[in-house]
C-alpha cells in the first residue's frame, strides 16, 4: 500500500469586529456544489452551513501539507470582511439571531461510517444553536479497497484521535460530530473526520497530523490492526466518544504514542 496524497477541507468560525462569532452566510461566497476560487489555483472556499470552509489541493509531502493549510488560511483571511477575523474553535453556540435564514439551519452532511461497527450515522438537523469544526484528513493510496479503508480510519483513532483528547479541549463537538471510527469511502482512498479543525493552528500540529497520517498507513501494512485485542478495540472507542481519561492513557501508553 502507497501513499499518494493527503488534503483537507477545514472549516472555521468567522467573528465580527467585536470579536463576538457570527453566520458567514453572504459574507464569503461559495458553496459545496459551487466552491468559490481563491487567489492561488488550486485552493477553494466555500460557506458551510455558518461555516468558513477551504479546501486545500492533494499534497505529496509533509512541507507540502503544512505550506498548503498555512496558505489557504492566509488566502482565506484576504476575503473575508473588513474588519472580521476567522477563528479556530471545534465549536460554539451562536447567538439565534445569527441562525434565522434557511442556510444557518440547514446540515448537509453526507453520512459517515463507523470503522469500528459499521453502522452509518446520519447528521442531526435538531434546532440547536451548537455549530462544530471539522478539520477532516483525505488520505490517498494505491489499491484502494474499503477493507482497507476501515483499517485505516481505525489506526487514525490510534494515533491521531485519542491523542486528540489531550491536544482539544473542547467537549461539546462530540454532541453532533466527530465520533470514534467516523470516516467516508472515497475514490481516492478515504475521508477521516474525527478530527476537528484544532490542528489546523500551527505548523508543529499540521505536521502532527501529517505523520500520523503515514504511521496509521505503516500500521496497517505491518499488520498491527488485524491484532487489536477487544480491550484496546473498546478503550479507543471510550477515549474517543466519552473522553474517558483512562482508556486514553492506555492506548497512548500500549502503542507508544507521541504528543507534538
Amino acid at each position: 500500500m502507497k501513499f499518494v496524497s493527503i488534503g483537507s477541507d477545514p472549516e472555521l468560525f468567522l467573528a465580527d469586529a467585536s470579536d463576538e462569532i457570527v453566520s458567514a452566510v453572504r459574507k464569503v461566497g461559495g458553496s459545496k456544489k459551487n466552491p468559490k476560487e481563491l487567489r492561488v489555483p488550486g485552493f477553494f472556499v466555500q460557506e458551510d452551513n455558518v461555516l468558513v470552509e477551504f479546501n486545500i489541493p492533494p499534497q505529496e509531502s509533509k512541507e507540502g501539507f503544512i505550506g498548503a493549510i498555512t496558505n489557504g488560511k492566509r488566502l482565506v483571511e484576504e476575503i473575508i470582511p473588513a474588519n472580521h477575523s476567522l477563528k479556530i474553535k471545534s465549536s460554539h453556540h451562536l447567538h439565534p439571531r445569527h441562525l434565522k435564514s434557511a442556510q444557518a439551519r440547514a446540515f448537509g452532511c453526507d453520512p459517515d461510517v463507523c470503522a469500528w461497527t459499521g453502522e452509518v450515522s446520519v447528521s442531526d438537523n435538531s434546532p440547536t444553536t451548537l455549530r462544530t469544526t471539522g478539520g477532516h484528513v483525505y488520505i490517498g493510496y494505491e489499491g484502494v479497497s474499503k477493507e482497507l479503508n476501515f483499517k485505516i480510519a481505525k489506526a487514525c483513532d490510534i494515533v491521531l484521535g485519542v491523542p486528540s483528547m489531550i491536544l482539544d479541549s473542547d467537549t461539546e463537538r462530540r454532541e453532533l460530530y466527530g465520533k470514534a471510527g467516523a470516516f467516508r469511502h472515497k475514490p481516492f482512498g478515504l475521508e477521516y473526520r474525527t478530527l476537528s479543525s484544532f490542528w489546523i493552528a500551527n505548523p508543529e500540529l499540521i505536521g502532527w497530523v501529517y505523520d500520523g497520517t503515514q504511521l496509521a498507513l505503516r500500521m496497517v501494512e505491518e499488520g498491527v490492526i488485524d491484532k487489536l485485542t477487544k480491550e484496546e478495540i473498546e478503550a479507543v472507542q471510550f477515549a474517543i466518544n466519552y473522553n474517558n481519561v483512562d482508556c486514553r492513557n492506555f492506548i497512548l501508553n500500549r502503542f507508544h504514542i507521541e504528543l507534538p
